[in-house]
């Protein structure tokens, strides 16, 4: 505080505010005094500092299952990346303000000592590079389906699959069947491990190696 220069200046800041318990998806500005930002991140930072040690915790734990994984174990790493704009290289100009996109999820797994020494983020990014030289090179890309075949065409290391906008409405319908009908997890959201112990029964830790869990039954 002792080194603001002046704690009257009024300026603007932007960040995520949450509505009913929900992250929004766009950001928020605010404006206010340098002072009223800087208690703002003060009172943030706790939290920041424990998202911080969580993250660690959980990565520590993921090296080192992936290390110690055998031939009875599995590991599976997914990620809902973001989404590729579709797009051709001679494309008009006014298809600028009404690009489709195609929502990317990646997945790999462990076994045995065997598994991908990066991270899914890389594969997301090197399917999206193999899209883009295609389109370059003349490809046509203005589908999901058209996306997968130069995936395809490019790489056979990858195994990538489509899934139709069909399949996700009849799991989503699916999902709020079980979903309506389950009773709630307390502190769910706060809860990083999750281990199931038997039919109904599950137990939960703020992180994977955190002595401190419990046991809930549905």
């Amino acid at each position: 505080m002792r080194k603001i220069m002046n704690k009257a200046k009024v300026m603007s800041w932007y960040q995520w505010t949450t509505v009913g318990g929900r992250v929004l998806t766009r950001i928020i500005s605010f404006k206010g005094t340098v002072i009223q930002c800087v208690k703002q991140l003060q009172r943030k930072t706790p939290q920041y500092l424990w998202d911080v040690f969580v993250k660690r915790k959980q990565s520590g734990y993921f090296d080192h299952i992936k290390e110690n994984a055998d031939d009875t174990t599995v590991v599976c790493q997914v990620d809902y990346t973001e989404s590729y704009t579709l797009q051709d290289q001679d494309q008009i100009q006014s298809a600028h303000w009404s690009k489709k996109q195609v929502s990317i999820f990646t997945a790999y797994i462990w076994m045995g000592g065997s598994g991908w020494d990066g991270v899914v983020d890389s594969i997301n990014g090197t399917l999206k590079r193999f899209v883009w030289m295609g389109v370059m090179a003349g490809a046509r890309c203005s589908s999901a389906k058209e996306f997968v075949n130069i995936c395809r065409r490019k790489t056979k290391t990858i195994l990538v699959a489509l899934v139709q906008q069909a399949q996700f409405d009849t799991t989503e319908a699916l999902l709020k069947t079980y979903f309506q009908n389950i009773v709630g997890v307390p502190n769910i959201r706060k809860q990083h491990h999750i281990n199931v112990l038997n039919k109904d029964v599950i137990e939960c830790a703020l992180y994977a190696t955190c002595k401190d869990k419990y046991v809930f039954k549905f």
